[in-house]
């Protein structure tokens, strides 16, 4: 009979879920059969696993299992992940300034951000976090390896890496110290020639991204005498971040009303047009629009900034360069769970996103007009630059701003497209 009860329990709040969700689909009757498997695999568990586990740490793990099993972007949060989400959504948290993503049996990095102890290491988009303070990733979530890496400021944190230098697969080890992390947005600079670079390291909330980018464009005008003969957007190794903040941003550079993105949801499609209404406007949008433009890529620019590249390629506004882009073409929506008051959130996949001419890019990326590939480290230049890089951790001297051109070859071809584009 207690075996009974305990199966009774989980089964009636299971069918009490599953009935409310029911009535969105009339037509699915309920699935009594894996109910009852549910039911009685928790109750063994409760009854036979060698550690007494909570009764609400099984239930979240199964809810972590429920999510996991949709695709590798849709993820539970709950807790200390929930609010490691949301600082990282506002640009402002304590780390070693990474972006990351599910690897194959690793956990794989997705850019560094700017003047992180991570990119002052020598870390790099592609690089493969093969454990964290010993721990393996081959079976982590993102979540978890995230949480990993956060910590109290000034402590330190052993990262294995492998990345790939002349098709040889080497063996790194980044011995990191955690620092307060500001992630920057938008930085923007004089090129020279009349020609101006900015750099959007993510996808803030628009009130955030939008906005220092309209203030950045107008300095550069107003640095060169209110006219520009050239704009570099520099998108390599941007993750993304919020699809609003990328509409905002194509808007500046798009005439109005041409499409920019349609994502295509579970019952309806939504057309996202070129529009200002509700994003800050540089005073010299109507330069800005005309200026000849040149949009710099990689294989760390994700989601968000790959609908930047995509709606600028279709409507050839601007030439890509650089490399392909990391093809991630869906949308999560953060979706706070109401049923509790510890705060959980489910971070959901709610669409697929379509360039303008109505490309899906997911798992290909989009593929540059001009394509530049990185030149890979040698050995002895990775470990001359860790080197060089650990007295500097954390210190907001220790990246380069403005590309050099001579150590750049994507920048320099950038400079040398918008010279030609001049002369035609």
């Amino acid at each position: 009979m207690i075996v009974n009860r305990l199966i009774a329990r989980p089964a009636l709040l299971l069918a009490a879920a599953l009935a409310s969700a029911a009535g969105q689909d009339a037509n699915e009757p309920l699935p009594t059969e894996v109910m009852r498997e549910f039911s009685e695999a928790y109750s063994i568990i409760r009854s036979n696993y060698v550690d007494d586990v909570a009764a609400a740490d099984l239930m979240r793990n199964a809810i972590r299992g429920l999510v996991r099993g949709l695709d590798q972007h849709s993820v539970y949060l709950h807790g200390d992940d929930l609010e490691s989400f949301n600082s990282s959504i506002d640009g402002r948290y304590g780390g070693v300034g990474l972006y990351i993503g599910p690897g194959q049996g690793a956990i794989r990095v997705i850019s560094p951000i700017d003047d992180s102890p991570a990119s002052a290491a020598g870390m790099i988009a592609g690089d493969f976090i093969v454990a964290i303070d010993g721990a393996s990733t081959s079976e982590m979530e993102v979540a978890d390896a995230s949480g990993r890496m956060r910590g109290i400021v000034g402590t330190p944190v052993t990262l294995d890496v492998m990345r790939a230098v002349d098709k040889v697969v080497n063996q790194l080890q980044f011995v990191l110290e955690r620092a307060r992390i500001n992630a920057p947005s938008v930085r923007s600079a004089d090129a020279g020639e009349g020609f101006g670079y900015v750099r959007i390291n993510q996808f803030l909330r628009a009130s955030r991204t939008a906005s220092e980018l309209a203030e950045h464009l107008d300095e550069l005008y107003e640095q060169n005498d209110g006219n520009l003969d050239g704009l570099i957007l520099d998108l390599r190794s941007n993750p993304g971040g919020d699809l609003s903040t990328s509409i905002c941003v194509s808007s500046m550079f798009l005439p109005r009303d041409l499409l920019v993105v349609a994502d295509r949801g579970r019952t309806q499609t939504t057309e996202h047009p070129s529009d200002l209404t509700r994003c800050p406007a540089p005073r010299y949008i109507d330069s800005i629009r005309r200026v000849n433009m040149v949009v710099l890529t990689d294989r760390g620019s994700a989601s968000a900034s790959e609908i930047v590249a995509g709606a600028m390629q279709d409507h050839e506004r601007a030439s890509i360069i650089g490399e392909t882009t990391f093809g991630k073409a869906s949308v999560q929506k953060i979706i706070y769970l109401r049923s509790t008051e510890e705060g959980s959130a489910l971070k959901l996949t709610a669409a697929r996103y379509y360039t303008p001419s109505g490309r899906s890019i997911e798992g290909t990326g989009i593929t540059p007009d001009i394509e530049v590939e990185r030149e890979e480290l040698s050995q002895e230049q990775i470990d001359q630059a860790r080197e060089e890089a650990t007295p500097a951790l954390g210190e907001a001297s220790a990246t380069p701003f403005l590309p050099d051109p001579e150590n750049d070859p994507v920048f320099r071809r950038a400079l040398e497209e918008l010279r030609t584009m001049n002369m035609g």
